[in-house]
């Protein structure tokens, strides 16, 4: 991992490496990159399965059982989210667009810090572990909600 960054004389913030910046400054790449391939996807109007026009196969648990998986609809939301219709993308699947956002927010804060070079101190921040619990629970109820009205 990366040593704990240098402190900063006047604002008290950490100071990154060069090392770190460029980290941070791959994953926007990464994370754009994202959204410009999820943009050229054609949402499906059922609300799963565009993550087929990535070339992958049908999800095997809706194919078996015949029940939406927890992650059924993400990829079409992402689509939908990409292309500005984030009220559809929403109702297709709350937990998958609610992951866009954090990736958006993500984007634009990792780039901020890898422009400055400096970032909010860990102890005045959001946690990384708490964002991921709040993301699986809205998948996982998201998902009941689907179970429940299918």
């Amino acid at each position: 991992m990366f040593p704990p960054p240098q402190m900063s004389n006047k604002t008290g913030w950490p100071v990154l490496t060069a090392k770190q910046r460029l980290t941070r400054g791959l994953a926007v790449v990464l994370l754009l990159c994202l959204f410009g391939l999820a943009s050229g996807l054609q949402p499906e109007t059922q609300g799963y399965g565009t993550h087929q026009q990535l070339g992958l196969g049908p999800c095997p648990i809706r194919q078996h059982w015949n029940v939406a998986c927890p992650s059924c609809g993400m990829t079409t939301a992402w689509a939908y989210a990409a292309s500005g219709d984030w009220r559809t993308a929403c109702r297709t699947h709350f937990g998958g667009t609610m992951l866009g956002v954090i990736a958006v927010a993500s984007a634009v804060w990792l780039g901020w810090t890898a422009l400055l070079g400096k970032c909010i101190p860990a102890e005045k921040r959001f946690t990384q572990p708490v964002a991921l619990l709040l993301l699986l629970g809205i998948v996982l109820v998201d998902w009941c909600l689907k179970l429940a009205g299918s």
